[in-house]
């Protein structure tokens, strides 16, 4: 956005859909755009910033732990939240330029790998580690207040190979945040419980559900907002599919803004 504040056509559209300003809300209403100009914005951050981001400029800051270590010195992970008697446990991978934007598949395998690891050293080897969080200072982490996990798998940059949005590995489902999803979720689910419920309820989608998602991750976030933050109309007896074409929708229903 240019010092006058106008928007430039190729910029990301503010309206958090992802898109190019030129393709989405161009010519609309311009109040609908004001209400979003203020929100988490990833364009061109690295897996450093992103990491920044989010423990000091969004919802999650009180309950951000950055690189947490073991003993040994070694990072566990690339992020820790922990949020009264729940954790999420974040690797970021960012695309290299040169890559053309297509991820690899080795990159995905080697952060789920990771989170793994990092489950596994807090909640069954019960390492002892070290957090650090920008505000509240140095703490130890007691695994035993906590009641829920939650694994979460960032690849930033222009993916444009379609990936599924949960992974397992190793008997533990992973959240799988691509492209520009990650500032589109944290943007609509901007309180830590929203966050949180939506996680769940992602992970209660029963494991032999024949889900169809057109376009990208953002479609099956409109149905959960629009339709009443559930995801329990999935059938698992029958294709459920989830339209392209929803998100933008939603921007716009009157119900939705008001």
């Amino acid at each position: 956005m240019g010092n006058s504040g106008q928007i430039g056509r190729n910029e990301s559209c503010p309206c958090g859909s992802g898109k190019k300003y030129k393709r989405c809300c161009i010519g609309k209403n311009p109040p609908l755009l004001q209400r979003s100009r203020h929100y988490f914005a990833l364009k061109g951050k690295s897996a450093e910033s992103f990491i920044h981001e989010l423990a000091q400029k969004t919802f999650l800051t009180d309950w951000c732990y950055p690189n947490p270590l073991l003993p040994n010195g070694k990072e566990l992970c690339d992020l820790l939240v922990v949020y009264d008697e729940i954790a999420i446990i974040w690797q970021i991978k960012s695309l290299r330029a040169d890559d053309g934007g297509f991820f690899k598949a080795n990159e995905l395998e080697k952060n789920l790998r990771q989170l793994a690891g990092a489950h596994r050293q807090l909640f069954k080897l019960r390492t002892p580690v070290q957090l650090e969080n920008p505000r509240r200072g140095k703490e130890g982490f007691d695994p035993s207040g906590v009641k829920r996990v939650h694994l979460i798998s960032v690849i930033l940059g222009d993916c444009q190979q379609p990936m599924r949005f949960a992974e397992n590995t190793k008997d533990l489902l992973v959240h799988i945040f691509a492209g520009d999803y990650p500032q589109i979720v944290m943007n609509e689910l901007d309180t830590v419980g929203d966050f949180c419920e939506f996680l769940k309820a992602i992970e209660s989608i029963p494991a032999d559900a024949r889900l169809v998602v057109a376009g990208g991750q953002e479609e099956l976030l409109a149905h959960y907002l629009s339709k009443g933050k559930r995801l329990d109309w999935i059938n698992r007896h029958k294709v459920t599919v989830v339209d392209e074409g929803a998100w933008v929708a939603l921007q716009f229903n009157a119900n939705y803004l008001a």
